[in-house]
């Protein structure tokens, strides 16, 4: 029967060779991510791997629940053989599961630069039909989760080695019951500190990705707080004075042209992998050469990390500053002004083009929700020959295809137009097969094909009569993985191209080296075209009007801002951190920052987050936008 030495030698053993597991896996994050950790001193590396045992404890009490407390039934039930092998298949299932999910992690962290969260299962059926492409993709992470399955397959009691003959009295076992429940209790909650372990518990340290090092995935994904943001800031009382630090977007004095505007989107096309800014090193000969006849800005940022949180920020002016992506979050049915209602007042036919599935990433609906009448993904795409066999439609023929629909359309038109190719599994039609340079990660041969695609489309679109007399306003969704120094610090990660292009004429004269982002592209089509919104947020620019240029963005656990002077990294019971902004891909520590500059540069961080997250859970984000005075 089973006695209280073997209870607790039983449960010490699962939870010591648990925890020796989330060490193992955080060694890997390590030295798959060595880069990111580039000028961090050892002794940080070693107190972030220790300081991580904390939340490992956490992880492995919250996954095994169900295990632990079957551990606690008595020996009668224990040693039935259906009961022992129940225990083991939970065991197994439980852990497995987690474990595979941090071994995602390791690769999903390069494209988020965050631990991943229960949002992500919001978006299930999009990688569903994936998950076996992505299993053979990421073979070795496969080996890594069936070897660590084996592992706990060895590491689980089996039932001959429940057999003793001692029986202790009841008083004693439930003793023993009690203080091992006890015990749990104080590893569930981290330590016998006054709170719980929180995510925000791990940025201790200098460098940010000392923070994500001390985490594992199994803690974000089962300790989340969703909504832990949404708490109403009170910097200002006088709300007034937010009103003061950020004015309502300007009105333009020009009519409407009544121009076409064609806003291109492309997949994964980080700043890095373009030639220009970098000596013509790079995989875009075609987008190099088009910067060079456009209004190009390098200086540029995407507002968050993911595809699904670009489009509110492209279509809406909504920055990622939401711990889920807005799409997804609690607030998704919030009010919006979208950048097709100001198009289709003014007569314009509005249409959304993605070669994907339609429904995936709620592109179709968040388009329609923005004033976008029609959407052509994969369902409306006439030739299924053209499937690249993982996720879509290729480039080239669904580009073709574009232009072919725009023609059609009756001008003035609006779409945006999101590209595919250069998306995991990274596929090049097989008749291109060894065109475009391999380059030093995978994602560069599909980057060549999406550029030679892009060159076809306007190649295409030259022919067309509409051609002359249309907006192009190409970006890209976000970063990806980086190989390049000088994109591995808290900007590089957020670093894409931005560029308005017009084959017809010139457009308004502005500073190519201005800070700016997603956010500022909506305002800015509205500039170029004479538009005026009837509400819109506070947050943007036109690039245009470049009087006052900055950018905001949440990184994993904190908010910094940007403009053309200095760099503010703020997260809430920190402060603040200052740097001069000195170069268009780096930061470097400011010794002296006057004193009114850091008073500034903090009133305008904290006007930006308590007008965001007051007007978000108010639901009044969106101010009117004064008539024209003329």
């Amino acid at each position: 029967m089973l006695t209280l030495s073997v209870l607790w030698n039983r449960t010490l053993k699962i939870f010591a060779g648990l925890m020796g597991v989330y060490s193992l896996l955080r060694l890997f994050f390590y030295l798959t991510h060595m880069d990111v950790f580039v000028g961090v001193e050892w002794r940080e590396i070693i107190e972030a791997f220790i300081h991580g045992l904390r939340f490992d404890m956490v992880a492995v009490v919250f996954s095994n629940f169900p295990v632990f407390l079957l551990l606690l039934f008595p020996p009668i039930i224990q040693e039935m053989i259906w009961f022992q092998r129940l225990k083991l298949l939970l065991f197994i299932s439980l852990n497995l599961i987690f474990v595979s999910c941090n071994l995602a992690d390791i690769e999903l962290y390069q494209f988020t630069g965050r631990r991943m969260t229960l949002e992500l299962f919001n978006l299930a059926d999009d990688i569903q039909d994936q998950i076996w492409q992505m299993a053979l993709y990421y073979w070795y992470l496969t080996f890594a989760a069936v070897v660590i399955g084996y592992g706990l397959y060895r590491l689980f009691p089996h039932y001959n080695m429940y057999q003793v003959k001692e029986v202790r009295p009841l008083w004693k076992r439930t003793m023993g019951g009690v203080l091992l429940l006890l015990m749990l209790t104080v590893a569930a909650r981290g330590g016998l500190q006054l709170k719980p372990l929180k995510t925000t518990n791990a940025f201790i340290f200098s460098h940010e990705a000392l923070g994500v090092l001390s985490l594992n995935t199994t803690f974000t994904l089962l300790r989340t707080n969703k909504g832990e943001e949404l708490k109403k800031r009170s910097y200002f009382i006088d709300e007034s004075e937010i009103g003061e630090i950020l004015p309502a977007p300007v009105v333009w004095p020009h009519a409407p042209t009544h121009e076409n505007v064609v806003l291109i989107v492309l997949e994964s096309f980080a700043l890095e992998f373009m030639g220009l800014p970098h000596e013509g090193k790079g995989y875009t000969p075609f987008l190099d050469d088009l910067a060079l006849r456009s209004y190009f800005f390098r200086n540029s940022f995407a507002n968050g990390r993911r595809s699904i949180e670009a489009i509110p920020s492209l279509l809406s002016g909504l920055p990622s500053w939401l711990q889920d992506p807005f799409i997804t979050s609690s607030l998704s049915s919030n009010n919006v002004e979208g950048l097709g209602h100001v198009l289709k007042k003014e007569g314009y036919q509005t249409a959304f083009f993605h070669g994907a599935e339609n429904g995936t990433m709620y592109f179709d609906s968040y388009a329609q929700r923005t004033g976008f009448d029609h959407y052509f993904g994969l369902n409306e795409y006439p030739n299924r020959a053209d499937f690249d066999g993982n996720w879509g439609i290729y480039d080239e023929p669904f580009l073709k295809f574009t232009v072919d629909q725009l023609s059609k359309m009756q001008t003035p038109f609006g779409v945006v137009v999101f590209t595919l190719s250069s998306h995991q599994p990274y596929s090049v039609p097989q008749k291109y097969a060894g065109r475009f340079p391999k380059g030093t990660l995978e994602i560069h041969e599909s980057i060549g094909y999406t550029d030679f695609a892009l060159k076809k489309f306007f190649a295409y679109a030259e022919k067309q009569d509409w051609y002359k007399n249309t907006l192009f306003v190409l970006t890209a969704d976000h970063t990806t993985k980086s190989d390049r120094p000088g994109y591995e610090d808290v900007l590089g990660r957020y670093r894409v191209p931005i560029m308005f292009f017009h084959p017809g004429r010139l457009l308004p004269e502005t500073d190519p080296a201005q800070p700016v982002q997603h956010v500022d592209v909506p305002l800015s089509i509205m500039h170029v075209l004479g538009l005026r919104p009837e509400k819109w947020t506070r947050l943007g620019h036109s690039v245009f009007d470049s009087q006052t240029s900055w950018v905001m963005n949440r990184s994993e656990s904190a908010f910094w801002y940007l403009d053309r002077d200095f760099f503010l990294l703020w997260s809430e019971g920190k402060g603040a951190d200052f740097h001069s902004h000195e170069d268009t891909r780096g930061i470097s520590p400011l010794k002296f920052v006057e004193e009114s500059n850091e008073r500034r540069l903090n009133r305008r961080l904290h006007a930006l987050l308590q007008y965001f997250f007051n007007g978000m859970m108010g639901n009044n984000l969106s101010v009117e936008i004064p008539a024209d005075p003329n």
